[in-house]
């Protein structure tokens, strides 16, 4: 019985720890949206909205949550006692939750702001094109939180290959790391022809919203598998 709660317990703790790490991140976001928001009204030109910009940066910021939490987080729970699948499966239930909320509050967020910017009457130019979708606002939440849930697995595989096969071998996982990014990108039709990147035939692929969308997804399941298998028997040091 213990061991059944035990997930729970984990999803529990991990949803609620990063949750309250977000509810700094969040406002410092919008407080650099407003500014440049201002900033660009000043100077007559077009700005994303908040709901762009917090998905943006919400990639490096689930990004760097997941090798926390892969690194650090895992070592600590194994230590008290809890198993490596029920750390797994909490964990992937918190971030699952964790991304949908940040997508449902910056979704909320980014109508109150168009009203905010109306209220004092200021004149601005935001860009609120989002995906092709931005008058879908559930299609676009959906979109949201499989994209940053997507780093935050790279990320957690990132944290957790370094901590089992060390610095060394870790640039492996970097290599790794890039090329689920990379099919992300493609999957979602961006530039990914840049620098060291020339090399690669295939660009983006023309898909729709669906195809583009059941591709992140199974994705996301091929990163959580191989995230268990790395774990599954992970030493943990004492």
């Amino acid at each position: 019985m213990k061991q059944q709660s035990d997930h729970l317990k984990v999803a529990t703790d991990m949803f609620f720890w990063q949750l309250k790490i977000t509810s700094w991140y969040l406002p410092i976001v919008y407080i650099v949206h407003v500014i440049l928001v201002i900033i660009s009204t000043r100077n007559d030109t077009e700005w994303m909205d908040f709901f762009i910009l917090s998905h943006g940066a919400s990639h490096i910021y689930m990004l760097i949550l997941g090798i926390i939490l892969g690194y650090s987080i895992l070592p600590y729970y194994v230590k008290n006692g809890v198993t490596r699948k029920n750390f797994f499966i909490g964990s992937a239930m918190a971030t699952i939750f964790l991304s949908l909320v940040i997508a449902v509050i910056s979704g909320i967020v980014n109508i109150m702001d168009y009203g905010l910017w109306d209220v004092i009457n200021v004149s601005y130019m935001l860009d609120g094109t989002f995906h092709d979708v931005s008058s879908n606002w559930l299609y676009s939440v959906i979109i949201f939180t499989t994209n940053i849930l997507t780093f935050y697995l790279i990320g957690w595989f990132i944290g957790s290959g370094y901590y089992r096969y060390g610095w060394i071998k870790g640039f492996g996982i970097i290599a790794v790391a890039l090329l689920f990014q990379l099919i992300a990108n493609i999957l979602w039709a961006k530039d990914v022809g840049v620098g060291i990147l020339n090399w690669i035939p295939i660009d983006s692929l023309s898909l729709p919203l669906v195809g583009s969308l059941l591709g992140e997804l199974v994705l996301i399941i091929i990163i959580f598998y191989v995230i268990r298998v790395m774990t599954k028997r992970i030493a943990v040091r004492i």
